[in-house]
């Protein structure tokens, strides 16, 4: 067996043939492709750091990471920022371990107080998660009818009533359609009481990754206007459910299900074999139980925290609840919008 190629530090942006090797490297991603990291280069200002080995057409080993946070705050390496799942790739035991050593002494070269990632349990034994959450992945290369069929009872239920009550869903790639998610995720996240993602954030996904036929929006009208809507990404045959969002008349309509099953039958035309639906924290029980009815496997996903200075891995308190969010819930749209603009590169 030869030995795995040598890891260097490259910027996905600018390293030639990235995609064609990305798109030869097996468990690769949307949130491992290189229009991912222009959105986030271009969005909040971070680094690209990717760890990687080329080897026979592909990666032997990859770890996509951003450089965030400031020299007087302290920087970390990340893989990925804002990303619910992007695990290290690697191709045998050697290669991880290689990899594993590379990151850690890139890290302290350039002066990370930690390095953080994003799935990949089992990689490395002696690993220990900082934080857990649940994902799920539906299959959909069984057909629409059949996959329709696979659904919880009361999923095709909702599916069918929102049908009845007038619900029609779209799908939509324009900067319009954009916005129009835009306004729906500003509701949603005052909902829950956190600020939303920048604007730019949404038009640079827009530029990069919707105009390239790379991802799409659903959305759902109900008498004329928009009640709920969806952002779907994918990669080569694997699709992502990124970003869901509502007006309050959605949920009686039940919208939410017409949009995730138009954004099924959509990944399923552009070729998708799989779709995730991301990440989810597990004390999220309504959201689990929507998610739980679409048939799919659930499992473990775990995030890990290296600190560089201990040298040991660290676990990380779950963000709860509590008067700050009932605090943020009050803001006005306006003001919440100011305070993602301003929060979001720091929250990475």
């Amino acid at each position: 067996m030869s030995n795995p190629s040598p890891v260097h530090i490259i910027d996905p942006l600018s390293f030639p043939g990235y995609e064609e090797l990305l798109l030869a490297t097996p468990g690769a991603s949307f949130f491992h492709s290189a229009a991912w990291a222009r959105v986030l280069c271009e969005s909040y200002g971070f680094r690209p750091r990717y760890l990687a080995g080329a080897e026979a057409g592909s990666f032997g080993a990859l770890m996509p990471i951003m450089e965030v946070g400031h020299a007087l705050l302290g920087k970390k390496g990340v893989c990925l920022p804002f990303s619910d799942e992007c695990p290290p790739l690697v191709n045998g035991g050697s290669c991880g371990e290689g990899l594993l050593q590379s990151l850690l002494s890139s890290g302290q070269d350039l002066g990370w107080r930690s390095v953080e990632w994003r799935g990949g349990a089992g990689l490395w034994q002696k690993a220990i998660p900082s934080l857990s959450y649940l994902g799920h992945r539906v299959e959909l290369g069984m057909g629409e009818e059949n996959l329709f069929r696979s659904f919880r009872e009361s999923t095709r239920r909702n599916v069918a009533k929102a049908f009845k009550q007038g619900v029609e869903a779209r799908v939509e790639t324009s900067a319009q359609s954009v916005r129009m998610f835009y306004g729906l995720q500003c509701l949603t996240r005052k909902k829950h009481g956190l600020p939303p993602q920048p604007l730019r954030f949404f038009m640079k996904l827009w530029e990069h990754v919707l105009c390239e036929g790379k991802g799409f929006v659903v959305l759902a009208y109900h008498r004329g206007h928009a009640v709920s809507g969806a952002v779907f990404l994918h990669h080569n045959s694997r699709g992502v459910f990124k970003y869901g969002a509502s007006a309050r008349a959605a949920e009686p309509l039940r919208a939410n299900n017409l949009v995730m099953w138009e954004g099924m039958r959509e990944c399923i035309r552009r070729g998708c074999g799989s779709l995730s639906l991301g990440r989810t924290e597990p004390g999220n029980l309504g959201l689990l139980q929507f998610k739980r009815g679409w048939g799919g496997v659930e499992e473990p996903v775990n995030y890990y925290k290296y600190d560089l200075r201990r040298k040991s891995f660290a676990r990380v308190k779950p963000r709860e609840s509590g008067w700050q969010t009932a605090l943020i819930a009050r803001f006005p749209v306006p003001v919440l919008r100011l305070l993602g603009t301003l929060l979001y590169p720091h929250m990475a």
